[in-house]
């Protein structure tokens, strides 16, 4: 994956792999049921994941930095 290319910060770039494990089935799930195909609902997860979804997902590993803090 490209994204994980661009994190240079150990980190990060566990809090996005955390992500990704964590919330990928779901995703997978919910896109199957909108897209009532396997290999469109994967394409739809992998590009939640890849550089046009990069600032969501940025803002989210955002998020959860600041929940770690307080």
């Amino acid at each position: 994956f490209f994204y994980l290319a661009i994190i240079d910060n150990q980190n990060h770039y566990s809090k996005f792999e955390e992500l990704y494990y964590t919330h990928k089935d779901r995703l997978l799930i919910t896109a199957y049921s909108i897209l009532k195909c396997h290999h469109d609902a994967e394409d739809a997860v992998i590009t939640i994941f890849s550089k046009d979804g990069i600032f969501v997902l940025h803002n989210l590993i955002a998020i959860i930095l600041v929940e770690n803090i307080e």
